[in-house]
């Protein structure tokens, strides 16, 4: 008995946990589930204990006589409840739902089957008497009955209900008391009566609303003229999303894509493009738009169906799509056309059922983490501040802010950072961050001071990384062409940031930030740059997380600008369809990184390389002075081309060194045993660039230029390659949808590994002739005896008169002599005059420099 006792004690508390655990739940979320539980266990015992006796008594009936059976298949289906839950979590579509009965009866009848199996193989044996005591059969029946109430009072696990489809009566029970009692009598009046007192609330909120739109419309789209142009398209049915306008159907059918690509018909069915529809109504009052919003509106409501589960594949109830709706599309049309005579009664009401369906939908189901539950957090939000009427709309509201809350705490990295690793989705969570907070100043609602924290943490971490032209590096999953300058206007008026208004401003106001080069360690990004004025010359190091699904194999990539100008670059996105250009623009391949032997790093199938959590610093050394700024990092996850035949058998540390203001140095170290290809990769901008003697690289942008110097050369060659297509290399995408030839220019050797890649990137101005700029390996010793590049890197540098010589030894001990210089440390930067006299000398050692 008192094995049988703990032997279910300990499964049911296992089966528990699992039960909670596998679906990510935080701290709110469980203490919810057991308030839910309390509730239902302790202020109605009857509903619970008297079924419960019944099924106990029938089943203790049966258990006498099947002899030993049916506890052996109630004893063995504890077994099986992790793989019941999950099965009908991932692929059936409701708990009540004939297929997933008939599913529950399939794995039920295989603990059966188990279950005899053991009474067949060890009856007679103590542990398995034992095992089938009747206790135990007691105690599994109180354990199945309580995982059915789990699993019932479980949000996330009910299965949806939609709204009722009458429209009156039965829909006015979505609402709170106070619209199904009447005045101080409390007598309950007409329908009729409900409904108006539920129509004249929602017309009293409706100009607070509608000037919300406005005021959104006018900071995004700055003029009328716009909006009414985009109404316009809408009437005749074309639509532009992504950068790619295609032409539909009066009668649009929403599940038919005009073309390959998802995130097409994602766009249409999101709806945010209503806004531009009610925007111009409220601009004109023209009733030709309110005659096609009921239009597109009884065409959706006729096509589609409120599901009974979440499944992300439906490219119309995909959560962060079901979340656009509520935050930009449907909610705010359904205000703006309130007044509308084409706006009918039937249709307002199937509206406001929809917004309920929606919520429900989206307060009992949400996704993992990152910038979607964001996006339908904030639907969510909305519908529970926006229609107040409804019953649930507290609950929906509870768990807005505790899903907030849970965003802000695992999703935004301490240096501010998004835990995607993408500039584009950590920009545009930054816009969903705002709206949301706007949202809440707009209807005076508190969302505490560690939001306005956090988000002021998140715009700075933008603004340290910004490019001086303003515009973010490429990192990860985004686009190409995005300046900051508007982003901080508001940003600046906030939180009271005089260097926020500074970059706003460009630069005519405000003060500049205090830093110029920094690290962001949690993030692992790394930016040296000589100052914040446009000509400023700025290297962005990548030493991060792999960043999500929105991740690219990217380990070790730079970005430079100089002079005013773009000069390596990250590709970009380019797509989302998953074809060779999607391989191709996310692969290492496309990044300024290394390869090997034609395979590129591949960590993007180990979640546990896509961020942190506890957040934690990275491994990274990062030395920041006046005069240089050094990084250092390491890629060691393997190279691959699938997750099957990868080889961790190699080791790539970069080193940056920038000689501040003026040059840089990369040194490329790549460990491992035998004779490999290493290629070395430099994405440019699409500018003209050619070669030199030596395998010297010059690019010239505008007025500006750069030039490329490998020392160490021996068995180095040069391929420059432009708009190839087999395989794939030498392309950029300035926007989504969009690729263009760009140059690439590819270092590479075979030779017996280790070996070093270094390469003196020197920004010149065009002024200058290519011919004064000339760079030379120095031999470093130590006790006379010389180390190899893999030891230590020194160069002379000379451009017109200046001359200097660098020497960067880090991790090697003793007295180093480079020229007629000897140094006991790491770093020696020594600048001469014309007379080789030393005008500046740095001499330091890295670990004592941290």
């Amino acid at each position: 008995m008192y094995y049988a006792a703990i032997f279910s004690l300990i499964g049911g508390s296992v089966y528990l946990l699992y039960f909670l655990s596998i679906e990510d739940y935080t701290a709110a979320e469980i203490q919810r589930f057991w308030r839910y539980f309390l509730y239902y266990g302790l202020t109605q015992p009857l509903l619970w204990l008297v079924p419960l006796a019944f099924v106990f008594s029938v089943l203790w009936l049966f258990y006498h006589a099947l002899d030993e059976l049916l506890v052996a298949g109630l004893s063995a289906l504890l077994v099986f409840l992790p793989l019941v839950y999950w099965v009908n979590k991932r692929f059936l579509p409701g708990f009540l739902e004939p297929v997933s009965i008939a599913g529950n009866i399939v794995l039920a009848a295989a603990a059966l089957a188990f279950a005899l199996f053991l009474k067949k193989a060890f009856q007679g044996s103590k542990p398995f008497e034992t095992f089938y005591s009747p206790f135990l059969f007691g105690i599994a029946v109180v354990i199945l009955a309580g995982t059915a109430v789990i699993y019932q009072i479980q949000p996330d696990h009910r299965r949806l209900e939609p709204a009722p489809k009458t429209l009156q009566p039965a829909f006015l029970s979505y609402f709170k008391s106070e619209f199904t009692n009447h005045g101080a009598n409390h007598d309950r009046p007409s329908d009729s009566s409900n409904l108006l007192r539920l129509f004249r609330s929602i017309e009293s909120r409706a100009p607070l609303v509608n000037a919300e739109l406005l005021k959104f419309l006018k900071n995004n789209y700055l003029d009328s003229a716009k909006v009414v142009k985009q109404a316009d398209d809408i009437l005749a049915r074309k639509f532009t999303f992504w950068g790619r306008t295609e032409q539909l159907d009066a009668d649009i059918q929403w599940y038919q894509s005009p073309n390959e690509d998802l995130v097409w018909i994602y766009a249409l069915n999101e709806l945010e493009w209503l806004r531009s529809l009610s925007g111009a109504y409220l601009y004109t009052k023209d009733e030709k738009y309110a005659r096609d919003f009921v239009r597109i509106m009884e065409s959706w409501f006729r096509q589609i169906k409120f599901p009974r589960w979440k499944n992300e594949k439906d490219p119309v109830w995909r959560l962060i799509g079901a979340g656009m709706r509520m935050s930009d599309g449907m909610i705010h049309a359904f205000y703006a056309f309130w007044d509308s005579p084409h706006f009918y009664r039937d249709l307002k009401i199937k509206i406001l059922a929809s917004i309920h369906d929606h919520a429900q939908f989206l307060a009992h189901f949400r996704s993992p983490r990152r910038n979607h539950i964001i996006q339908e957090t904030y639907g969510l939000l909305k519908a529970a501040l926006l229609f107040p009427e409804f019953k649930q709309a507290s609950f929906w509201l509870e768990v807005a802010n505790e899903r907030l809350d849970r965003a802000m705490t695992l999703d935004v990295y301490p240096d501010g950072g998004y835990v995607e690793a993408s500039t584009f989705y950590h920009y545009y969570v930054i816009l969903l961050f705002q709206r949301i907070f706007d949202f809440a100043q707009h209807y005076k609602y508190d969302l505490g001071s560690k939001y306005a924290a956090t988000l002021e943490n998140m715009y700075q971490f933008l603004l340290y990384l910004s490019r001086p032209d303003g515009q973010f590096p490429q990192v990860n999953d985004g686009f190409h062409g995005r300046a900051l300058y508007h982003l901080f206007e508001k940003a600046a008026a906030i939180f009271n940031r005089s260097d926020f208004e500074y970059y706003a401003t460009r630069r005519q106001k405000g003060s500049p930030p205090e830093v110029t080069s920094v690290e962001l360690p949690y993030s692992g990004f790394y930016v040296m740059r000589s100052g914040w004025n446009p000509q400023a010359n700025y290297c962005f190091f990548d030493a991060g997380w792999f960043g999500s699904a929105h991740g690219h194999e990217d380990k070790l990539n730079i970005e430079i600008f100089a002079l005013g100008q773009p000069f390596i670059v990250d590709p970009g996105t380019y797509t989302y369809v998953y074809n060779k250009w999607h391989q191709f623009f996310e692969s290492s391949f496309a990044h300024n990184t290394v390869v090997i032997d034609g395979k590129g790093q591949y960590r993007g199938h180990r979640k546990d390389k896509w961020d942190s959590w506890p957040h934690r610093r990275l491994p990274v050394i990062w030395v920041s002075k006046d005069r240089y700024d050094y990084a250092e990092a390491t890629y060691d996850d393997g190279y691959g081309l699938t997750k099957e035949n990868i080889d961790d058998g190699f080791k790539h540390t970069r080193r940056i060194l920038f000689v501040k203001p003026d040059y840089w140095v990369v040194w490329d170290f790549i460990e491992g045993k035998g004779k490999h290809k290493v290629e070395q990769l430099f994405h440019f901008m699409p500018i003209p660039i050619q070669t030199k003697h030596e395998n010297i690289v010059y690019a010239r942008n505008r007025d500006a230029a750069l030039v490329l110097w490998p020392l160490f050369g021996e068995g180095l060659e040069l391929d420059i390659v432009e708009g190839r297509e087999n395989p794939v290399q030498g392309w950029y995408a300035p926007k989504y949808g969009e690729k263009v030839p760009a140059p690439t220019a590819i270092f590479s050797k075979k030779i017996d590994l280790p070996t070093s890649f270094v390469t003196v990137i020197v920004p010149i101005k065009n002024g200058f002739e290519q011919a004064v700029i000339e760079v030379n390996e120095q031999t470093v010793s130590i006790g006379g005896r010389p180390l190899s590049p893999n030891q230590a890197v020194a160069f002379t540098l000379k451009i017109r008169d200046r001359h200097d010589i660098v020497l960067l030894a880090p991790g090697m001990k003793g007295s180093k002599k480079v020229a007629d210089y000897q140094t006991d440390n790491e770093i020696l930067i020594l600048k001469l005059d014309k007379n080789q006299e030393i005008v500046e000398r740095v001499d330091e050692r890295l670990e004592t420099a941290h």
